[in-house]
């Protein structure tokens, strides 16, 4: 009996060092193919000689089975910002949900991006302008929903990508854009009633969430909005607010209250 283990136990040991010799090559091969820093990793199934001498015979069934596992074929992975492993089919999964979330935009801008602006350009022309050089990063200038298109080296490893999973779920929510244009009503008020106009607040009540939405998130008004409130929050001299203060003021007052104008003349269907 105690010869008959000893076999086994020598198959066991030469069948564990088999694989890691492989995972050793799969490692070196996922380096030379695609940079990725899989050594000493989370995913790397590989553990020390100490710590495998110290295991008992069902901890080294288990260690044999993960290193199986990182063997099978479909076990692939891609490369976060720092080059660490992220799984490959985590990433896909994602992937799909913001071609999902790319398609539902698209459909909503259809009967926006015609909209010709005060500016003359037309939303889908203005777009295209404020287009940030990486598709990842939004644009403080334009608050509306946008396309996303990330690629796997723009993500801080897989904690974040589930983060991401999980806000991209959220964006294909059936009331996203409608909770959208409230958070930008709850913004608008909350800076309004800072400035103390009641005139501009009452023209932007009067709008319909479409008005709205088209004036908050395409046109520079909320960019008027959020410096009026940076003003109105400075504690600012009665000659500073008689002086430029003032007179920036006024004019971005005048701005807001010409893009709420225009505004209220849009129709839609």
């Amino acid at each position: 009996m105690g010869s008959y283990q000893s076999l086994m136990d020598d198959s066991l040991s030469a069948e564990i060092n088999r694989l890691r010799k492989a995972v050793t090559r799969k490692v070196s091969r996922i380096k030379t193919n695609t940079g990725i820093y899989m050594s000493g990793t989370r995913q790397d199934p590989r553990r020390s000689t100490h710590a495998v001498n110290t295991m008992s015979e069902p901890e080294l069934r288990n260690y044999r089975s993960n290193l199986s596992a990182f063997l099978d074929r479909g076990n692939q992975f891609v490369p976060d910002s720092q080059m660490r492993p992220m799984p490959r089919a985590q990433w896909k999964a994602y992937k799909a949900l913001e071609a999902k979330w790319n398609e539902r935009v698209g459909k909503h801008m259809e009967g926006l991006k015609g909209i010709r602006l005060p500016s003359g350009m037309t939303i889908a022309e203005r777009d295209a302008m404020m287009q940030p050089n990486h598709p990842q990063m939004a644009n403080p200038s334009v608050n509306g929903p946008r396309p996303i298109e990330r690629e796997s080296t723009n993500v801080a490893g897989t904690a974040k990508l589930m983060s991401l999973m999980d806000q991209m779920a959220n964006r294909l929510e059936t009331d996203y854009f409608s909770n959208l244009n409230e958070t930008g009503k709850e913004t608008f008020g909350k800076m309004i009633d800072r400035i103390g106009d009641d005139s501009l607040s009452d023209k932007v009540a009067g709008l319909t969430p479409q008005q709205f939405e088209v004036l908050w998130n395409w046109t520079p008004f909320a960019t008027a909005i959020s410096f009026q409130y940076e003003l109105a929050m400075k504690e600012l001299s009665p000659r500073d607010k008689e002086t430029w203060a003032g007179t920036i003021q006024h004019d971005a007052v005048r701005e807001a209250k010409r893009y709420v104008e225009w505004a209220q003349t849009l129709e839609f269907d």
